[in-house]
């Protein structure tokens, strides 16, 4: 039987740090990289975390599949996802859920294994999700939704956070506001999907027609590190002439971030950024950013919450939980000088 001891010296850290992030403690100080390699390591040697008889006893233990729409590797590139499906995770160990783990590598095989729900993480297309429905009725979607007519679902209301974010940069004086999103396509069959940020900001810019509005100019590429250094740099480069950007990422804005500092660091003490999700790193960032704040918390518990209600037959009519989004002010957005 594995041990938290063997975890430990594999990852060459403290049993404590092991057990600490095995229960998925948040107030514990670590890099997203040393949870990661914990985390593999446990899954890899076959730990089993010891339960309760009494909790046993309580509730019937139950299976569930954690579906991540992302590949192992791109969910490393992007801490937004990851901290979805790890506090599912943390939710189903407090519930007394068992579940297995599959990505967009080996999600054919869901339905190999007898289950009694899904709860799928990230977008998913028309036919992943009538494919999913033949495994289980109990699904739950997180951060999307196929068609909320015929599934559940938690999502984040990103078209309100956008709203409260131009109309954030608008009040501090920005008028040339430029926008570095990603796309992001659906499904084997590549769907594209339409941004919810991406959408609401050309709406605010057209709706306001002291903006100034180049939808020519657009800068879109992925919800990567890579792509915000490299769109950033497009942008200074071309000599766009924004006083202010919307990143749809704070991964991307943090590569945005590096991709001024190269191209002249006098910038980051005049320009504005404002980005999305408040992923750890996003506070220590110089300058830190302001970003709106999504509670990648609270989907992951109510996304459990709500497949265990559903499993016990308490909903039948599908229908979807919004959270809102908070604006966290930081170092990275400024008032403009409307005098010059």
């Amino acid at each position: 039987m594995v041990r938290i001891k063997d975890i430990a010296q594999a990852a060459q850290v403290s049993t404590s740090t092991v057990s600490r992030i095995l229960n998925f403690d948040d107030t514990l100080s670590v890099s997203i990289d040393t949870r990661n390699q914990v985390l593999k390591l446990a899954q890899d040697m076959g730990y089993q975390k010891k339960v309760r008889k009494s909790s046993v006893l309580k509730v019937p233990r139950r299976t569930i599949g954690i579906i991540q729409w992302y590949s192992m590797s791109e969910e490393l590139e992007d801490p937004y996802y990851f901290a979805i499906r790890l506090s599912v995770e943390k939710a189903c160990y407090d519930h007394n859920i068992q579940f297995v783990k599959y990505f967009k590598e080996n999600i054919e095989e869901v339905g190999m294994t007898s289950l009694d729900g899904l709860i799928c993480v990230g977008k998913f297309s028309l036919a992943q999700a009538a494919f999913f429905k033949t495994v289980t009725g109990n699904l739950v979607f997180v951060d999307g939704n196929p068609d909320g007519k015929h599934y559940f679902s938690v999502v984040t209301d990103f078209r309100k956070a956008t709203e409260d974010a131009m109309e954030y940069l608008y009040q501090l004086g920005h008028r040339k506001i430029g926008y570095i999103g990603g796309k992001e396509y659906l499904g084997p069959e590549q769907t594209e999907y339409i941004d919810r940020r991406e959408s609401t900001y050309h709406e605010f810019m057209m709706n306001h027609p002291d903006c100034l509005y180049k939808d020519s100019k657009l800068l879109v590429g992925h919800y990567t590190t890579t792509d915000g250094y490299e769109l950033m740099k497009k942008s200074l480069e071309r000599h766009d002439d924004y006083t202010a950007y919307l990143i749809a990422s704070d991964s991307m804005a943090i590569g945005s971030v590096r991709a001024i500092y190269e191209y002249n660091p006098a910038l980051l003490s005049t320009l504005s950024l404002l980005s999305y999700n408040d992923i750890p790193t996003a506070k220590f960032t110089n300058p830190p950013l302001t970003t709106m704040r999504v509670d990648t918390d609270g989907m992951g518990i109510l996304a459990v919450q709500l497949f265990d209600q559903i499993y016990h037959g308490k909903f039948t009519k599908p229908f979807k939980l919004v959270l809102q989004a908070d604006l966290i002010i930081r170092q990275s957005t400024r008032l403009i000088d409307t005098s010059k």
